[in-house]
This record gives C-alpha cells, sequence and structure tokens, in this order.
C-alpha cells in the first residue's frame, strides 16, 4: 500500500541489484504504493483536462500542442522506466504543468 521507497525505482534511478518494471506507472507504485500512484494519475489527468479546456474555450494553440506532446509522453511511460525523472524526457510535461498553472496570469488579464 506504501511501497518500498526509493528502491523500487532502482533500475531508473542507478541503484545495482534491484529489479526494473520498464514501466514508469509501476514503479511509480513500487515507490510510493497506492497513494503515489493516485496523486501522480491525478496530476496528469488534471493538467491533460485544463490543457484541452484552454484550447476550447480560448483556442490557445500552446495548450493544443502540450496536450497531445503529454499524449506522446504518457504511452512513452508505458515503456520506459524513470521517464518522469529524466530531464529530457519528462521536460514538456513539467513545462506543461506550468502552463496550466500560470495560463490565467498570462493571458487572462
Amino acid at each position: 500500500v506504501f511501497g518500498i521507497g526509493i528502491k523500487g525505482g532502482g533500475g531508473a534511478l542507478g541503484i545495482s541489484n534491484t529489479g526494473t518494471s520498464h514501466n514508469t506507472y509501476i514503479d511509480t507504485f513500487m515507490i510510493g504504493g497506492l497513494i503515489y500512484l493516485y496523486i501522480f494519475l491525478a496530476m496528469i489527468v488534471i493538467t491533460q483536462h485544463y490543457l484541452l479546456k484552454n484550447y476550447r474555450l480560448y483556442n490557445d494553440n500552446m495548450s493544443y500542442g502540450l496536450f497531445f506532446s503529454n499524449f506522446l509522453f504518457l504511452i512513452n511511460i508505458l515503456l520506459v522506466n524513470g521517464s518522469i525523472y529524466h530531464p529530457v524526457i519528462s521536460f514538456i510535461f513539467w513545462m506543461s504543468i506550468l502552463y496550466v498553472i500560470n495560463f490565467k496570469k498570462m493571458y487572462l488579464k
């Protein structure tokens, strides 16, 4: 239920003699259990929801591009463990979270 800690994602995080699942969702579950997996999935769903909402309501093309970039990232997570921790792979996802947070400040003054 609570996971086994960072050793659960050991294959991606450089800890020797640990197994890896080659799936970030499973590694997230192994690291933090159901709570961490739920928080991670909620963060993904909420971010994608607001990106799509910003596109539909305000015709924001940046939100549209980030939505589909994140969609490809979420498919990639199925096959690559540690994607969420790797800066090059997850950069667009983290930037889209910041974009959603600051959207109203930037465009709806």
